[in-house]
C-alpha cells in the first residue's frame, strides 16, 4: 500500500496537500474513477491484496490510467483473515463506486504485480476521508458519517474506521490540490 505522507509539524504545509506533492515526485497518478472489484485476490505471505477495474476515470496529474485498468487495494488483513496487527483500516469506497485515488506506478513492497492504489470515497461532492487508506489528517474535525461505504468483503474496514471517525474535504479542493 502507498504508505502515508510524514510532514515536519514546522512547516506550514498540510499534510493532505503534501499528498499530491511526493505524489506528483514520485511519478504517481492522482485520479478520479469507479471502481469494481474483480474478485482477484493476491497475498505474499503478509497482507490480502484485492484487484480493482476502474472505468470513468479522470486522471487529475501524472501518467494518464485509463478506464478499463486494474489495481490492486490493500485489504489490511492478512493470509489468516484477520486484521494485520499495527496496520491502517484497509480500503472503503463508495457503494456505487465513486473513488479518488492514488495509484503507484508499480506494486508496493510485498504487493502482487501491478499498481497499487489508495483509495478514499466520494460522496455527494465531499472526498472521505479515514483511517481506512491511511487517509485520517490530524488538524481537521472528525465526525459521524452515515454511511454506507464499500469494502473489500471480510476486512471490517467501515467499523474499525467508524471507531476513530471520517474527515470530509469538497471534492473541488482536492481536485485543485491535485491539479497544480
Amino acid at each position: 500500500m502507498l504508505g502515508p505522507v510524514h510532514v515536519d509539524p514546522v512547516q506550514a504545509v498540510d499534510p493532505f496537500e503534501e499528498n499530491f506533492t511526493t505524489a506528483r515526485e514520485e511519478g504517481f497518478s492522482v485520479v478520479l474513477a469507479k471502481g469494481v472489484l474483480t474478485g482477484r485476490s493476491a497475498s505474499d505471505a503478509g497482507p490480502v491484496y484485492a484487484e480493482m477495474r476502474l472505468t470513468e476515470v479522470r486522471t487529475l496529474s501524472g501518467p494518464e490510467i485509463r478506464s478499463g485498468s486494474t489495481v490492486w487495494l490493500d485489504s489490511d488483513a492478512g493470509s489468516d483473515g484477520g486484521p494485520v496487527p499495527g496496520a491502517p483500516t484497509g480500503s472503503l469506497w463508495a457503494r456505487y463506486g465513486s473513488l479518488f485515488g492514488i495509484v503507484g506506478p508499480q506494486s508496493a513492497e510485498g504487493a502482487p504485480e501491478g499498481s497499487a492504489m489508495r483509495v478514499a470515497p466520494v460522496v455527494d461532492g465531499q472526498v472521505v476521508l479515514s483511517t481506512a487508506g491511511c487517509w485520517r489528517e490530524e488538524g481537521r474535525p472528525t465526525h459521524a458519517f452515515p454511511g454506507p461505504l464499500a469494502e473489500i468483503p471480510g476486512s471490517d474496514s467501515y467499523r474499525r474506521a467508524a471507531e476513530v471517525g471520517f474527515q470530509t474535504v469538497p471534492l473541488s479542493e482536492v481536485e485543485r490540490l491535485a491539479s497544480h
